[in-house]
């Protein structure tokens, strides 16, 4: 599930999305989260098959609302096809 496309946001929970797929997911313990390693990639690289108005752009200043509608596990229409969905 992606992070919302409104609302307020949590750390813990965009951590999630990076994590397990789910932004509402569970796993388990998670300390040290920041903003500035969600945003740069430092929990894995940013799925840029998403908008671009959908992604951290990547550059200071950082802010929770470039996450509004990120999907980490989303793929394009190619990966799409070669996956028979």
């Amino acid at each position: 599930m992606a992070v919302p496309a409104s609302g307020m946001l949590s750390l813990i929970s965009i951590r999630k999305e990076f994590g397990v797929n789910n932004y509402n997911g569970y796993i388990g313990s998670i300390s040290n989260v920041g903003l500035t390693s969600l945003s740069t990639g430092g929990f894995g690289t940013i799925n840029a098959v998403n908008a671009s108005s959908n992604r951290p752009n990547q550059s200071a200043p950082h802010h929770m609302t470039e996450f509004y509608s990120y999907d980490h596990d989303a793929a394009n229409e190619e990966e799409e096809k070669e996956k028979g969905r």
